[in-house]
């Protein structure tokens, strides 16, 4: 197995199919979910010091601040010459020319007035990830559903893949985390090809189906008319 692209074995395919697996979801399985669930599941594993992760936040939002910074000089400097050097008004004029030969745009539609609204956007979205991280440390209690999460829409992929239709309510494969559910087994043999070995899958897939409760109901709460 690559640590780049984790696979299935020939034994782990030949169970999957089985199952009832098509080709084409194990497919699915081994390009949407296996790579990115074994990322997941790394980041899950470590647990760095509190202080260490406002660290990074603050050394991100420190980069935007600067880069917001520079670029709002430069953005001022042309359309008020007084307000910056002669020689920033001339570098800001000769990146606007450039801008124009390179893109046909120029003043609000040009690169440096995207480009602030963009980093206006990233520095809040940094904000809004550091105040989400807990004051105190904290011990995992459920596992993650993203692998889950990642499977299940793989396997709804590879069906379509192979019919080019939707899945039907009679062919999705229930979600459960029963000793004896096909599912549970997929996804026990998925975290097995992700180096998982010792790894219970039993909380995750419940962690999944909870979320998929929760989206269910909050559509229902939007589909209700004002």
């Amino acid at each position: 197995m690559s640590n780049d692209r984790p696979t299935f074995t020939p034994a782990q395919r030949g169970e999957l199919a089985g199952l009832g697996l098509l080709p084409e979801q194990v497919t699915a399985l081994e390009y949407k979910a296996l790579r990115k669930g074994a990322v997941v599941l790394r980041n899950e594993d470590t647990s760095p010091a509190r202080q260490d992760v406002l660290a990074e936040f603050k050394r991100v939002a420190d980069a935007l601040a600067r880069a917001s910074g520079v670029l709002g000089d430069l953005e001022r400097s042309g359309m008020d010459a007084l307000t910056g050097t002669a020689a920033r008004t001339q570098a800001r004029g000769r990146i606007e020319h450039a801008c124009y030969a390179m893109t046909d745009r120029l003043g609000e539609d040009g690169i440096f007035h995207r480009l602030l609204l963009d980093l206006a956007v990233a520095q809040a979205i940094v904000t809004r990830a550091q105040a989400d991280v807990p004051s105190e440390p904290t011990r995992r209690k459920t596992a993650t559903p993203f692998p889950v999460k990642l499977i299940h829409d793989a396997l709804l992929h590879g069906f379509v893949v192979a019919y080019r239709v939707e899945p039907t309510p009679e062919f999705t494969m229930e979600v459960s985390a029963g000793l004896k559910s096909p599912f549970r087994r997929v996804v026990q043999l998925c975290y097995e090809a992700m180096g998982r070995l010792n790894d219970d899958p039993d909380r995750a897939i419940k962690g999944y189906m909870r979320w998929q409760r929760e989206e269910r109901n909050a559509r229902k709460v939007s589909d209700v008319p004002s």
